[in-house]
């Protein structure tokens, strides 16, 4: 009996001092919320994947100095090009909301699984100088066979064949033609000497 209520003290002791050594959160890291998207997971090969990094907060745009987002790295992919925007408006319940987004434009290389590896975007509040950073998650992405260009279809690629090759007979004949004409040409001047 006597180690079951040793037991039962040490149980509550450890379960009342559980809420006090849960760690304390930043109030910078809750203050900004970072979101990572791709627009498909499921990309043609002859196409690009569209990757976004947005960052979200209450109050003005200056409210935190983001620093230079680099870019992510990559596994089976490249990147052609990137841009941001910022974007300030007012939510319904009077607050002012700022967003900046990042978007990456990354060309596939081959057909299978493709990855872009988590970002850490590094930010300083304004008003208090502190720095505090996040960092994004993995993501995947299946590179897939390609598919018909815009405008491109069967038929059009056939006709286009038929008429290259009409062209080249067109002037393989004309050329054994002229041929034919100055061999007969030349063969009666022959004759007549």
């Amino acid at each position: 009996m006597k180690m079951r209520s040793y037991i039962i003290i040490f149980l509550i002791t450890i379960l009342m001092t559980i809420p006090c050594a849960q760690p304390v959160s930043d109030s910078l890291r809750s203050d900004i919320q970072l979101r990572t998207f791709i627009e498909s997971d499921n990309v043609p090969l002859n196409r690009e994947v569209v990757y976004h990094v947005e960052l979200r907060w209450q109050g003005d745009l200056n409210k935190y100095q983001v620093k230079e987002i680099q870019e992510p790295a990559l596994i089976n992919l490249s990147t052609r090009g990137s841009g941001s925007s910022n974007k300030v408006h007012t939510t319904p319940g009077g607050d002012v909301q700022s967003v900046k987004r990042i978007t990456f434009y990354l060309i596939p290389g081959e057909i299978g699984m493709s990855y872009i590896d988590g970002l850490t975007i590094r930010y300083t509040d304004s008003a208090s100088g502190k720095d505090a950073s996040l960092i994004s998650s993995r993501i995947g992405i299946k590179i897939v066979e390609p598919v018909p260009e815009p405008g491109s279809s069967p038929w059009i690629d056939f006709l286009m064949w038929g008429v290259i090759l009409i062209v080249v007979a067109g002037g393989f004949l004309y050329i054994f033609n002229r041929y034919q004409k100055n061999k007969e040409a030349e063969r009666i001047k022959n004759c007549e000497l």
